[in-house]
């Protein structure tokens, strides 16, 4: 069985003009541009998702112990890696 899972890159400056790679489970999945959402479909057994860029990579969210089914992606502003969290409502 499958589950949609929207991922939500916010537009930035830095790293904006560059796509980032998303991964369940280790595996490639799609690619992202700034500014860009997009709705994935993932098994129900899928455990993590990641977003990579070069050799910078986000944290990896458990997606069995995320509360909702919507995550945004922003990079830290005086960092050089990503950090995938959830959106809080």
């Amino acid at each position: 069985m499958k589950k949609e899972v929207k991922i939500i890159r916010k537009k930035q400056l830095v790293n904006g003009f560059r796509n980032l790679n998303i991964h369940v489970d280790n595996k490639f999945v799609c690619k992202i541009a700034s500014g860009e959402e997009k709705i994935i479909e993932v098994d129900e057994q899928a455990l993590t998702l990641s977003a990579k860029i070069d050799w910078c990579s986000s944290n990896i969210i458990k997606l069995n112990k995320t509360a909702t089914n919507e995550l945004i992606l922003e990079n830290f502003k005086y960092a050089d890696f990503y950090v995938l969290s959830t959106i809080i409502a």
